[in-house]
């Protein structure tokens, strides 16, 4: 067990040293985030400002409560970290505290869980602290990867110890805190019918007892926005802003990075073949009848979109 934890902290010691290395634009994306749930009233975490910065919330509530948490620390450490404006913000000192909230969070959360799962192996903590992916994304390019794992390794490890109910409470937190896991929603629920459903004889309680467990982490991971938009008013609004702010359809596009390796990739593709179909179907220098806005303004602009998304 000693073992295990000096390969987590000596993997920390590393990380530190990567503190002055290059950061993407996610590091402003996470500071910006500070300041919007420091400045702002809960209920108006993802409500559009006139002046606001340009990386606006868009992670689900629980997220935003953890960055609402470390707000309060980050104020103590320079506080214009916590400022709200427009413009990006990097001191030495909002580098560290930013930089240093991924290991720490990583080692609770991660290193926690890969413990509990491995009983304190040694080499899975290798294989988790080492993670060269994980080194870049979290620890240079900047996010909280190690954090959400974290999560999600400790709901695998009581799905498979037989705590079902558990385990999909947890889950359903995990995705209130980034709602890119809910893409694992359709095997783990396949994983969960076969393994506390079907087995048992009283299969509508043991589907209730799923149900349930896993409505009730969604409401206390909602909780954090709505709670605070009821009180005042403007639940509906608030509703209707997380929403938007999640999925993008109609505004940023649900596509914002070409070079993603994955299914995006190919609609891309297929939006810019139909686009050439649409316009050269309408006539040479003609404008189709119905105009559409990419699904990826930020790479394209304002074109027609042969999909229609």
């Amino acid at each position: 067990m000693q073992h295990y934890w000096r390969v987590w902290l000596a993997a920390a010691c590393l990380k530190v040293l990567l503190f002055p290395s290059y950061f993407s634009t996610d590091f402003d994306v996470h500071r910006t985030w500070l300041s919007i749930t420091h400045t702002r009233n809960a209920s108006e975490w993802y409500a559009d400002e006139p002046l606001q910065n340009q990386w606006t919330l868009d992670y689900p509530p629980l997220f935003a409560m953890y960055e609402a948490i470390l707000s309060k620390i980050a104020a103590r450490v320079d506080p214009k970290i916590v400022e709200e404006s427009e413009r990006d913000y990097a001191s030495l000192a909002c580098i560290r505290f930013q930089r240093a909230t991924v290991i720490i969070t990583e080692l609770a959360s991660l290193g926690t869980a890969v413990r509990a799962a491995t009983a304190g192996d040694a080499k899975s903590a290798l294989a988790f602290a080492g993670s060269g992916a994980l080194l870049l994304v979290d620890h240079v390019h900047f996010q909280y990867n190690g954090l959400l794992l974290g999560l999600l390794v400790y709901a695998l490890f009581m799905l498979r110890r037989g705590d079902h109910v558990k385990a999909g409470a947890l889950f359903a937190l995990l995705c209130c805190a980034k709602h890119l896991f809910l893409t694992l929603a359709p095997v783990l629920a396949a994983v969960f019918g076969a393994a506390h459903v079907r087995p048992r004889q009283d299969f509508v309680k043991a589907f209730l007892e799923l149900a349930g467990a896993s409505l009730a982490a969604l409401a206390l991971g909602l909780a954090p926005l709505f709670i605070p938009a009821w009180r005042a008013g403007r639940l509906g609004n608030a509703m209707t802003e997380l929403a938007g702010r999640l999925f993008p359809f109609d505004a940023r596009g649900l596509v914002h990075s070409y070079w993603a390796p994955n299914v995006w990739a190919l609609y891309v593709f297929a939006d810019r073949v139909l686009l050439k179909v649409l316009r050269r179907s309408a006539g040479a220098g003609a404008t189709p009848a119905v105009s559409y806005q990419t699904s990826a303004p930020y790479l394209y602009g304002d074109t027609f979109d042969a999909c229609g998304c």
